[in-house]
């Protein structure tokens, strides 16, 4: 497709695959899969944004090259892509970018190993996401990562790294059968007890647990809304206090709450 206006976060910044995966079960940006394919070089690398991607043309091959931080693609860009791919059922472009990381021994670009490194956890996601007979090894790389995402969940800072364990959470819940369902409530239990006022901590537990709250939990969106706009906030935040260090929200995380509860929180 030609012409399309691709998504832009807030304040016009080109981060988009941070957004991908919540706005796919949103549903309310109409070229979620061009925008995602356009992301990806045909080596199989992605970039935060077609533009970013379009912009660095020719700077060099696999993970060499172009070494600017905007060039890169970090872990929670890989977690909003496995996201996309499960809420999209469409994993042609996640099952490349993970063949791709397989060859370059985990790169996913330039940067630090903190910044360009796949991890296990993400490893595990990956192939849980794509599924078939990658969600095998998947299934038994997320059993290992177990122990280590529940010591994080109860030792990690409260912000975007405790954010992260709540989305492998998430991800390890919306792949696997109902029966193992109850190892990964352990990992949703501790997160939300570090910050039991995180409304999408709560979603996750419930969704864990499989309780039908949905009525429970808008009444609790209501009033995260309300506080929030008495507080004079903008009222799209939801991850953690905006007025302390880590993500602050990017627009669309109370719509992709909304979304949760409606669409695999069912009454």
């Amino acid at each position: 497709m030609t012409n399309i206006k691709w998504y832009y976060r807030l304040g016009g910044s080109g981060d988009s695959m941070t957004d991908i995966g919540a706005l796919s079960l949103i549903g309310t940006y109409p070229f979620i899969k061009e925008h995602v394919r356009a992301c990806q070089a045909p080596s199989g690398r992605m970039y935060r944004h077609p533009d970013i991607l379009l912009a660095h043309i020719g700077c060099g091959n696999g993970n060499n090259g172009c070494t600017e931080h905007s060039c890169s693609f970090s872990r929670d860009h890989t977690i909003a892509l496995c996201n996309c791919t499960i809420f999209s059922k469409d994993n042609e472009v996640l099952k490349k970018f993970f063949w791709h990381c397989v060859r370059h021994f985990g790169r996913m670009g330039p940067g630090t190993m903190g910044q360009s490194m796949q991890n296990v956890n993400t490893i595990a996601t990956m192939l849980l996401s794509i599924g078939g007979i990658y969600a095998i090894p998947g299934f038994i790389l997320a059993l290992i990562c177990m122990p280590f995402l529940y010591l994080a969940s109860r030792r990690l800072p409260i912000g975007y790294k405790l954010i992260m364990v709540a989305e492998f959470t998430l991800i390890f819940t919306l792949t696997t059968h109902k029966c193992f369902h109850w190892i990964w409530a352990l990992l949703a239990k501790s997160v939300l007890k570090r910050q039991p006022s995180n409304l999408y901590y709560q979603i996750v537990e419930k969704i864990t647990t499989h309780q039908k709250t949905t009525q429970l939990m808008r009444h609790s969106l209501d009033m995260y809304k309300y506080i929030q706009l008495r507080d004079g906030h903008d009222g799209s935040w939801l991850w953690n206090d905006p007025t302390e260090s880590g993500r602050q929200g990017t627009g669309i995380d109370v719509a992709y709450a909304e979304a949760l509860m409606t669409k695999i929180l069912k009454s």
